[in-house]
């Protein structure tokens, strides 16, 4: 059994961080919805895609490669597998390895999922987990989550 620590690696700020116009903490409206509907198509059952999660969702919509997890009607999780979807910073699906940590910085964990090595970035004072799984030295999977 291994057990992964964050005490040790230093905070990255991502007070400003989103994929591509959504942010946690988004509420979802009707309006907010028709606009994700436009971006990423009609909603689906089964987007797909292995959704590993460390914070709790009390409901979700599924887009095709795209998972918003929420609580309270409030956006807490992102999962993308869609290559259109980017960072802040401009990640996106099929980048490099060496890109995220060009783009973000030596300050993350790195751990071996069910769903590939996962490179962590982690805000500690926002209590946020920008997440990056790797196949073949490329980016498959973006995660942006609060922290539970």
């Amino acid at each position: 059994m291994i057990q992964r620590s964050n005490f040790f690696v230093k905070s990255t700020n991502l007070k400003s961080e989103a994929l591509n116009e959504i942010h946690l903490g988004d509420e979802i409206t009707p309006l907010k919805l028709k606009e994700l509907k436009n971006n990423y198509g009609e909603l689906v059952n089964d987007p797909g895609m292995a959704i590993l999660l460390s914070s709790e969702n009390n409901d979700s919509f599924k887009f095709e490669k795209l998972y918003l997890g929420l609580m309270d009607n409030e956006v807490n999780s992102i999962v993308s597998e869609n290559p259109n979807i980017k960072t802040n910073k401009g990640v996106s699906i099929g980048d490099n390895l060496t890109t995220v940590k060009e783009l973000y910085g030596p300050n993350f964990t790195s751990s071996l999922e069910e769903i590939g090595e996962t490179i962590t970035y982690i805000d500690k004072d926002r209590n946020l987990l920008l997440q990056f799984v790797i196949y073949e030295d490329d980016v498959f999977q973006i995660i942006f989550t609060t922290n539970s």
